[in-house]
């Protein structure tokens, strides 16, 4: 009984150490416990990279193994400590101030398509460093060129829209975890720090020149989607962002304007004037990604139809104008135009049935070419069936039928 007693307890003992040599870290699975925490501490690469060097050196020395899980576990409460005071450093620099405009500028994008420029800036948005314009800064261009006011080129790698169509795009900065861009933050919109009549900022490229240029106002009018304010902007600002002149944060991104409204309800109001509108980002419901290669092939093929629709109606025209003919050498210059007209016509509704799969796409620029592309044919179509009807229309009268 004694030597029963005596192995089931023997048993007993090697389970329990067996189970603890197994459940033990050894210096490797800590290494990748560092290199975890490395990679959030330091995500640009330089930094991380060095880190990870001085990780491999203590693995290198002639030490034991607990001695060596013992130095990454003092390298590892280094590198919390280096943590904590990087995100006190963060807190601090994002702490909502009055910026100057040396700062301003250095937070502004040129953006310069291969049809038209505008103005963008760069915003921390969800831990993710972007170029914020208008969407229709790109629509129309099929290449753009970021560039800050110092003029040195901003490498993108993605482009993302609302989804709720609202007139704004993003544009993710390739490096921005290996380089520190300077960047803007939101506007807390709580009523009770953002309202009508708050002080603002503006700093755009007014007129496309190519040069910032500052604007000051105020909150006019806050709504869902848009906000109204009483800046003097033009052509080439669309993109820039307004700015709480208090706290340096972004409260929207200037978009439009509108002509005032004359008549005898407006006489007198600041309505009968041009109405200045910016479009908010912090209400957005989320983002879809945004394909730009696959953009310009369908942008390519709105600008040929669109094109082709130009060619018809400068034909429509030529053509009214032989309309009154009905015999002799005019009639057949005439009846050549309309041999053209019907072939821009065939070309354009071809063109079109290509573009019809994108009526129904996710994306609402892509839907936007589709949909007028559409209108094109449509109109070309009526308006070749009613210049058919009037040539048979004259026929008759002449007799010719």
């Amino acid at each position: 009984m004694k030597s029963i007693r005596f192995f089931s307890v023997l048993l007993v003992f090697c389970g329990l150490f067996t189970v603890a040599v197994m459940g033990a870290d050894t210096s490797l699975d800590w290494v990748v416990k560092a290199e975890k925490l490395i990679d959030k501490v330091y995500p640009k690469k330089v930094a991380n990279q060095y880190a990870k060097k001085r990780l491999n050196n203590i693995l290198s020395l002639n030490l034991t193994e607990e001695q060596k899980i013992q130095k990454i576990k003092e390298f590892m409460d280094d590198l919390q400590d280096t943590h904590r005071e990087n995100k006190k450093v963060t807190a601090e620099k994002d702490k909502p101030r009055r910026l100057t405009t040396a700062e301003i500028t250095e937070r502004l994008v040129i953006c310069k398509g291969n049809y038209s420029t505008g103005t963008g800036f760069i915003l921390k948005f969800k831990d993710h460093l972007f170029i914020v314009t208008n969407a229709h800064v790109f629509f129309g261009n099929s290449k753009m060129k970021f560039s800050t006011t110092k003029d040195e080129n901003i490498a993108v790698s993605r482009a993302f829209i609302p989804s709720d169509t609202r007139d704004l795009m993003f544009f993710l900065i390739k490096d921005f975890r290996k380089k520190d861009y300077p960047y803007f933050l939101l506007a807390d919109m709580d009523p009770k720090k953002v309202n009508i009549g708050t002080e603002i900022l503006n700093y755009g490229n007014n007129a496309g020149a190519g040069v910032v240029t500052e604007e000051k106002g105020k909150i006019l009018g806050i709504g869902p989607k848009i906000i109204e304010t009483d800046l003097k902007n033009v052509q080439g600002s669309s993109g820039s962002p307004i700015i709480v002149a208090k706290t340096g944060r972004v409260v929207g991104v200037e978009t439009f304007a509108t002509k005032g409204k004359t008549n005898w309800v407006t006489e007198g109001t600041r309505y009968a004037k041009k109405r200045n509108f910016g479009t908010r980002i912090d209400t957005m419901k989320g983002v879809i990604r945004f394909n730009v290669n696959q953009y310009k092939m369908i942008y390519q093929r709105y600008k040929r139809i669109s094109e082709r629709a130009m060619k018809f109606y400068g034909l429509y025209q030529a053509v009214q104008k032989h309309m009154g003919l009905v015999s002799g050498a005019g009639t057949s210059s005439r009846n050549m135009l309309i041999n053209k007209l019907r072939s821009e016509r065939t070309g354009i509704k071809k063109q079109c049935q290509y573009m019809s799969d994108h009526l129904y796409s996710k994306n609402p620029y892509f839907r936007y070419l589709a949909k007028h592309a559409q209108n094109f044919s449509k109109k070309v179509d009526y308006d070749m069936d009613k210049l058919d009807y009037e040539i048979k229309k004259r026929a008759r009268a002449a007799g010719g039928m």
